[in-house]
């Protein structure tokens, strides 16, 4: 089914809040790292974090026995799960930050502390969370070293802010660098909202008289290079996108292969047949004209979230205003 997409609620761009709200929109008294000094707030550790429990295999100086409902929903996994997992076996930045990690590493083999690391990993509903942990070592009476302590915190909404903001720098430079050209123009903006809304791959049209012109693609290479290849360059009057974009509002397809009736034209066998399977598209108004429409697409039936379709609407703006200038 088509959803038209109007009615989502959308903030600023990079209006996020400050404090943390745990999965399923209960909001968590998140335990902090006491900024005074180099101590943990042993008050908060037995709920959040739990005792600390490390062999002597050098490996095992990750080897947690977690326990507390806050934990699990601060870093967005059963925590039984990860016990025994060194956490750089399940972040999923661990290739493209070596640095980073080769630092952390260091610093827990020789029991040091460490405060304020950032890592990403995945949540157990599949979406990608960042989680903030701090850590002091834990000696005995004897000196023997028992393990970590410490605190962690989900800062998933500040990263995204972040990213967020680069994003819009990465689009404002390209406007002024190529005043004259709108293509790095339009590749920056699709690469900027391909990557912030998880899609796997963006594409932007134009309007003329035939119809709706391809100018941009961008996202996995693959994709761009095999996939898109067999989508037609215009999609001419009367074609699903020109209905789409004639409507002037964003519209959410979670699944392609379910459109029946009208929708399944020519061009959307031709989409369904290249693989795509969900998709979202906001159109490009002028003084309430229609002047273009841009899109994502997911190889996988992964419907967008409000988030993300806000998000691309604002990335939509961004493409009006190159238009214009």
């Amino acid at each position: 089914h088509v959803v038209v997409a109007d009615q989502v609620a959308c903030g600023a761009l990079g209006d996020v809040p400050v404090s943390v709200v745990g999965r399923g929109g209960a909001r968590q008294s998140v335990p902090r790292h006491d900024a005074r000094d180099d101590r943990v707030s042993s008050a908060a550790v037995p709920e959040a974090l739990g005792r600390t429990v490390v062999g002597r295999a050098q490996h095992d100086v990750e080897r947690l026995a977690v326990g507390g409902s806050q934990f699990r929903l601060a870093l967005g996994f059963p925590s039984v799960s990860r016990i025994g997992v060194p956490r750089w076996e399940f972040a999923t930045d661990v290739q493209s930050e070596p640095e980073k990690w080769e630092l952390h590493r260091s610093m827990l083999e020789a029991r040091q502390p460490f405060r304020d690391f950032v890592y990403r990993a995945t949540h157990s509903d599949g979406s990608v969370v960042y989680n903030k942990i701090s850590g002091k070592p834990v000696f005995d009476a004897n000196g023997e070293f028992r393990g970590y302590r410490g605190t962690g915190t989900d800062v998933t909404a500040l990263m995204r802010a972040q990213e967020q903001q680069t994003a819009i720098s990465e689009v404002l430079r390209a406007i002024a660098n190529s005043p004259h050209d709108l293509q790095p123009i339009f590749d920056a903006i699709l690469d900027s909202a391909t990557r912030l809304c998880r899609a796997d791959s963006g594409a932007l049209r134009l309007s003329e008289e035939g119809g709706l012109r391809l100018v941009a693609v961008r996202g996995d290479p693959f994709l761009v290079s095999q996939v898109w290849s067999s989508i037609p360059v215009l999609a001419e009057k009367g074609s699903l996108p020109d209905r789409l974009a004639a409507s002037r509002l964003p519209t959410h397809i979670p699944d392609f292969t379910a459109l029946e009736g009208y929708h399944r034209d020519d061009f959307l066998i031709a989409v369904v047949n290249a693989g795509i399977r969900t998709g979202l598209f906001v159109p490009l108004l002028k003084d309430n004209e229609t002047v273009g429409i841009i899109s994502l697409a997911r190889i996988q039936v992964q419907p967008f979230t409000d988030k993300q379709i806000c998000l691309f609407r604002d990335f939509a703006v961004q493409a009006t205003i190159a238009l214009e200038s």
